[in-house]
């Protein structure tokens, strides 16, 4: 992994992991954040982590490179963060997931309102809630994101 996209999930995944009760948070995924790109299960839940690009028809998780940059090639990063949250009585699938798409949303926009140390034009691109089976307690919860990253080429 690149040194600018380390960093820039890195500091993404340092956003997650405030994602606290005491921090006036609806939830506490923070509490387990998952090393980027670990496959989750139920059983983890409540738990959270971040995946690099979105799969294409091959199963790649692809970075598309922009045209245009002399010094270097830009990546187009896409992301994903995925959580899977616990409904509580009386609690419904739909309000458990909602409160934790909010925080997920509210940690990666934060103070800076999205802005990444080591990417540039980060921004949230949408939102998802997996389906459940009658009477499940866990909810798949997905936000989607991108922003750009430079690879230095020549120094």
């Amino acid at each position: 992994m690149s040194t600018q996209l380390a960093a820039a999930f890195g500091e993404m995944e340092a956003r997650l992991a405030t994602i606290r009760t005491v921090n006036g948070f609806n939830t506490n995924l923070g509490a387990s954040v998952l090393p980027a790109g670990t496959y989750l299960s139920e059983e983890d839940a409540p738990c959270v982590a971040l995946y690099e690009g979105r799969p294409d028809d091959e199963g790649l998780m692809r970075m598309a490179a922009i045209p245009g940059n002399a010094c270097g090639l830009d990546f187009q990063v896409d992301y994903v963060v995925q959580a899977f949250v616990k409904r509580t009585e009386p609690q419904t699938a739909l309000d458990a997931a909602e409160d934790a798409a909010q925080d997920i949303l509210r940690a990666l926009i934060g103070v800076s309102h999205g802005a990444l140390t080591a990417a540039n034009l980060h921004k949230i691109t949408g939102r998802a809630r997996g389906l459940t089976k009658k009477g499940a307690d866990v909810i798949a919860v997905l936000v989607f994101g991108s922003f750009k990253v430079n690879e230095k080429v020549y120094q």
